[in-house]
């Protein structure tokens, strides 16, 4: 026997209408059904980039690597077999772990995916929340909830969803026939009509269930009387974020687009509306000595503003942590979500604190927070401390790898920042294995600095298991699968990132870049417009206009963009060297070349001079620069840069081109 292996995947369950009825009329015609089944499919799956798993009788089981491959795949399916005689299939897909072992796979989520499917309508789609967490950000999809039944052999509580895009046919509930793990009911004393009725209503409105599925924490109120603890309130605020997302029943809005309303003066309903959520929780610091006391409320926000459910908190601040799983632990109990054996195993598990430690990485993650130069150094340092004063806080730790990979990302990134990254997050994962934002962290070492492709997406998925709410990671997953050549994919987790994180503009400037790639011209204007919105100097939605007017072939809008652009952030200004060669201006682009060639050496100054160099066509140049060790992050995008044709094709390249190792690479 070999050894089993876990797998993050898609799966897919297609089963033949009424094929036990055919079989028993015709079996000649219904074993001529299955090849023909077999010969149309295989195919469309294989051409999806999908596994054909096993046949089981008339149905299928196929796996994918995320849920847009597989939905893709069954709605091209389901448009294949339209005109196949008594090849009417219902499909069921869920997202979830799979155990590989002897070219066979097991686990629950497989079950699922069998038992979803009796929840599509003939020639229909039917998909679990998870998948429909997925697609939901993308208009190409639309879906109809049919309920959250009781899935026979399933102990998670699962939703479904009905895919009505496409021309597919919605589930109607009386055509359900899934079985259901129920209680006996003397059906016929009352009738089949009652019977049905009570079907129905349980599918719609299953017991337990708010109706509350998205959530947003407003920032804390510090009624501690002390105006220097600010960090520290900010600090509560964050891990009680941090335990609340790793619910998967919710969607919850991230710190940065929450904070918008600090002191503000909205209403909840103005501020659930413009957030795009059910609920909300607010709190209030009333005392920080040695015992912490919070004041917590839920709130109903839509459609009509009521409290759910409030306490007072008081814990002594080695406890803390385990306060903030007894906040979310409160929260699930109020809103009927029944917790996952992952899920209580998290809020069960205890771990106190040292004080002078965790006001060390607290302060630490307040200054990082600023978004400024000066407070970051003094962040970082905040964080070394932290570490020194308790080598084996893994909050701490993981403190300090987003740290030195958001350096990283920057225009001056320091020498050995990614070793240091590396170390950071090792310890922090040594230390616990339990913290998404460490699995995120190590997934953007190996994406940006290691060029793990694989191992980079295992560690993203491994992240959104654990806490599927982490805008940042949608954001930098986003990329790597464009980079990978899944840019439908990529858009769709973009949008995500945008979802739980509205008012961040980086997410929404940057996904104008996915709209510019895939063609999409006036939503890639309309995003950066959307991002200048949100910040009116910040320089990326000026990049993403002005490289987007250019490929529309107005140059002097682009070039006026470019131009913005560099007023506030010159560091961009290679782009609009790139846009006067896109223009016929070569004199001025290579006097952008010169200025830039008189910088000190650093990986963004290569970075920027390998462009610019290419779209001039200086391809030996260009591929000097791109050997530039240690590389800057951004440097793999090169290769999908639309306005790098030329450099794409030189032959100057191709040992860089061979270092990536890209999939589907030469």
């Amino acid at each position: 026997m070999t050894e089993s292996k876990h797998k993050l995947a898609a799966i897919m369950f297609t089963d033949i209408a009424d094929f036990t009825a055919l079989s028993a009329k015709d079996e000649p015609g219904a074993l001529a059904l299955l090849n023909t089944q077999r010969e149309l499919l295989k195919p469309i799956v294989e051409e999806s980039g999908g596994r054909w798993l096993k046949e089981m009788g008339d149905g299928l089981l196929i796996s994918f690597s995320s849920s847009h491959r597989a939905l893709d795949c069954a709605i091209r399916i389901q448009e294949a077999v339209r005109e196949i005689d008594n090849l009417n299939l219902r499909i069921g897909i869920h997202q979830g772990d799979i155990i590989e072992q002897d070219g066979d796979v097991f686990g629950d989520d497989v079950n699922i995916a069998s038992r979803i499917e009796a929840f599509a309508a003939v020639g229909g789609i039917a998909v679990s929340d998870k998948v429909y967490r997925d697609i939901s950000g993308d208009p190409e999809f639309s879906a109809t909830y049919i309920g959250q039944p009781k899935l026979k052999g399933v102990q998670q509580e699962v939703k479904v969803y009905s895919i009505t895009s496409h021309g597919l046919p919605e589930t109607r509930l009386a055509d359900v026939s899934a079985k259901l793990e129920r209680e006996p009911v003397p059906w016929k004393k009352y009738g089949a009509g009652l019977a049905a009725a009570i079907v129905a209503w349980f599918l719609i409105f299953p017991p337990g269930g708010s109706g509350i599925n998205s959530i947003a924490i407003l920032p804390f109120e510090n009624q501690s009387g002390n105006p220097q603890m600010e960090y520290m309130v900010a600090g509560m605020y964050d891990g009680l974020l941090r335990e609340l997302s790793q619910l998967g029943a919710l969607r919850v809005i991230s710190r940065r687009s929450a904070m918008q309303y600090q002191d503000s003066d909205k209403s909840l309903l103005e501020i659930a509306t413009e957030l795009d959520v059910d609920a909300v929780v607010e709190a209030s610091v009333l005392g920080m000595g040695e015992n912490m006391h919070l004041q917590v409320n839920l709130i109903q926000a839509r459609p009509d503003e009521s409290t759910l459910w409030g306490q007072a908190f008081e814990r002594d601040i080695a406890d803390v942590l385990t306060m903030y799983k007894d906040i979310v632990r409160a929260i699930a109990g109020e809103l009927n979500i029944s917790l996952t054996q992952q899920e209580e195993a998290r809020l069960s598990t205890v771990r106190k604190v040292n004080r002078e430690t965790y006001e060390a990485y607290l302060k630490g993650m307040y200054n990082l927070s600023k978004e400024d130069p000066g407070k970051f150094e003094e962040g970082m340092a905040y964080l070394l401390e932290a570490v020194e004063l308790n080598p084996a806080d893994p909050l701490a730790y993981t403190g300090l790898a987003e740290g030195y990979i958001n350096m990283g990302h920057g225009p001056a990134p320091p020498p050995g920042i990614r070793s240091k990254a590396r170390a950071a997050v090792d310890r922090a994962l040594k230390l616990d294995s339990t913290m998404a934002e460490a699995h995120a962290a190590l997934a953007l070492v190996k994406l940006y600095y290691e060029w793990d492709w694989e191992g980079a997406e295992a560690s993203f998925q491994r992240a959104f298991q654990i806490n599927d709410n982490l805008a940042g990671s949608h954001y930098h997953y986003a990329w790597y699968l464009v980079l990978m050549g899944r840019l439908d994919e990529g858009i769709v987790e973009h949008i995500r990132a945008k979802e739980l994180d509205p008012f961040l503009p980086l997410y929404t400037a940057w996904l104008g870049a996915l709209y510019r790639y895939n063609g999409q011209y006036e939503k890639a204007i309309a995003q950066a417009r959307a991002g200048l919105d949100l910040n009116p100097k910040f320089g990326v939605p000026m990049l993403i206009m002005g490289n987007t007017y250019a490929d529309m072939g107005d140059y002097d809008k682009a070039i006026k963009a470019h131009e913005d652009m560099v007023a506030v952030a010159p560091w961009w200004g290679y782009a609009l060297g790139v846009t006067y060669v896109r223009a016929g201006m070569r004199d001025k682009a290579t006097g952008v070349l010169a200025a830039m060639e008189a910088q000190p050496p650093s990986s963004w100054q290569a970075y920027g001079l390998a462009i610019l160099n290419g779209a001039l066509g200086n391809m030996e140049a260009a591929s000097q620069r791109l050997e530039y060790d240690p590389h800057h992050a951004f440097v793999a995008w090169i290769t999908i840069y639309p306005e790098l044709e030329l450099l794409h094709a030189d032959p100057h390249i191709k040992g860089f081109y061979a270092r990536l190792n890209l999939p589907g690479g030469d």
